[in-house]
C-alpha cells in the first residue's frame, strides 16, 4: 500500500469515517466498534508465464472495518500449475485464507472485540461447493487437491469464515488475474481505492461477530479478544 501511495499521489485511498453518531469517543469505544473483514479472491487457469509452461495467476483483496474502504492488502501473484480452473480456484482461496487469517489475528492482538466472521467472495460454484458441502461427488472429482478444501472447510464449519459466491462482472479481484475491459479495469480499481464501492451480496450481509467459543475451538492457546458468545448474543 505505502509504494502505491508513493508512486500515486494522485490516487489517494480513502478510508472513510464512520457517521457521526456511530463515531467511538474513546480508545475502548473504538475497540468494541463492529469490524467487517473481507477478501475478494480470483484466478486465471494457466494464463501466466510462457506458453510453453503457462501456469495459474492468483488474486487476492483484503478489506476490513467497512466494504467500501480502500483494501489494506492486494496481491496478484503466479501460482501453480494445476490441472483445472476449480483447483486453480481453490488454491487462490488457500492463499487468500492465509491472508485473511493474518489479518484477524492481528486485529485480536490489538485488542478489538467484534470482529465479523471472515467473508471470502469468489466466483467459482464448484469450488465454493467444495469448500461449504460434503458432497461425494465433489470430493471425488478433486481428490488431488481435496487437502486444500478441506483445510479451508473446518473454518467454515467452525463459523469463523462465511463463503460468498459473487458473479466475475461484479468481483473487484477479477481484474487482478486477467485481461478485462477497460470500463472493468476503472471501476475495480477505483473500488480497490476505496473511491466508489462495486456493490456485491456482501454488502447486505448481517455482521455477525466471531464467538469467544469458535476461537477457542480452533485456537484454543491463542488469547482471544472476542467480548461475546452465544450465550451472551441470547
Amino acid at each position: 500500500m505505502l509504494k502505491y501511495i508513493l508512486r500515486n499521489p494522485d490516487k489517494p485511498l480513502i478510508y472513510h469515517r464512520a457517521p457521526i453518531g456511530q463515531r467511538p469517543a474513546s480508545i475502548l469505544d473504538m475497540l468494541h466498534m463492529p469490524i467487517f473483514l473481507m477478501a475478494s479472491s480470483d484466478s486465471a487457469h494457466r494464463t501466466a508465464g510462457p506458453s510453453e509452461k503457462p501456469r495459474d495467476q492468483a488474486a487476492t483483496i483484503i478489506t476490513v472495518f467497512t466494504p467500501n474502504n480502500a483494501a489494506i492488502f492486494a496481491s496478484s501473484k503466479v501460482a501453480g500449475p494445476t490441472t483445472s480452473s476449480c483447483q486453480a480456484e481453490n488454491n487462490s482461496y488457500l492463499l487468500t485464507l492465509i491472508e485473511l487469517l493474518d489479518t484477524y489475528f492481528i486485529l485480536n492482538w490489538l485488542g478489538f472485540t467484534n470482529i465479523s466472521q471472515m467473508i471470502l467472495e469468489g466466483d467459482n460454484t464448484s469450488n465454493n461447493s467444495l469448500c461449504t458441502t460434503t458432497s461425494g461427488n465433489a470430493r471425488k472429482k478433486s481428490r488431488h487437491f481435496v487437502g486444500n478444501a478441506h483445510y479451508i472447510k473446518q473454518f467454515h464449519d467452525a463459523h469463523l469464515l462465511r463463503i460468498i459466491h459473487t458473479s466475475a462482472s461484479n468481483l473487484v479481484s477479477n481484474a487482478l488475474t486477467k485481461r478485462v475491459t477497460e470500463d472493468e479495469q476503472l471501476w475495480s480499481s477505483e473500488d480497490m481505492r476505496g473511491s466508489i464501492r462495486r456493490y456485491s451480496e456482501v454488502d447486505r450481509l448481517p455482521h455477525i461477530p466471531i464467538m469467544r467459543s469458535d476461537h477457542l475451538s480452533i485456537w484454543p492457546v491463542i488469547k482471544c479478544s472476542a467480548a461475546t458468545d452465544y450465550n451472551t448474543m441470547r
